[in-house]
């Protein structure tokens, strides 16, 4: 049905040895999954997310793809709102978590490695913003598993340090 999160036991999403138990990330990865693009064997140690290493569109990144997932979750706990936080802080908690995907999709369209640094940068700060904002929900009491979700985006957060030291230490 639609609006429901997909679920996928023991995914392996390649950035060293990170395991995740379960990663409820909506229909873009049920999709991955079913074009057999997304490499889900538990035996794996290391190595890449797609079978296919070639990356073509931001949508092939595992950051990307994670941070998708990420804000389709938020979206989901944030409609678990009290009506009268509908004007106040679940429009900032949505916009930041937006600005994570859509600063790693402008920034791998980027010809530059000082562009794309500039925008995977701003992904970093989106997530510092979004951090604040879920630490502040979860004081107020609105928001449930806040701990889990700060724990996504502080992978997430690696994964774009990485991203942006790879970028840095290659040649435009």
């Amino acid at each position: 049905p639609k609006g429901v999160a997909f679920q996928a036991p023991n995914m392996y999403f390649g950035c060293n040895t990170i395991y995740l138990n379960k990663l409820k990330s909506g229909n873009f990865i049920a999709h991955q999954l079913s074009q057999g693009r997304i490499n889900t064997s538990p035996q794996l140690k290391k190595g890449p997310i797609m079978q296919n290493p070639k990356i073509e569109t931001f949508q092939d990144l595992v950051v990307w793809q994670k941070a998708h997932g990420l804000l389709q979750q938020i979206y989901q706990k944030t409609i678990k709102f009290p009506k009268k936080e509908l004007a106040g802080i679940v429009p900032q908690i949505r916009e930041a978590a937006i600005q994570i995907p859509i600063n790693i999709a402008i920034g791998f369209k980027k010809r530059s490695k000082k562009a794309k640094v500039h925008y995977y940068r701003s992904a970093l700060d989106s997530i510092e913003e979004i951090r604040y904002l879920i630490i502040l929900a979860d004081d107020l009491g609105f928001y449930k598993d806040a701990l889990e979700t700060l724990e996504e985006f502080e992978i997430i957060e690696k994964m774009l340090k990485r991203l942006i030291r790879s970028n840095i230490s290659q040649r435009d």
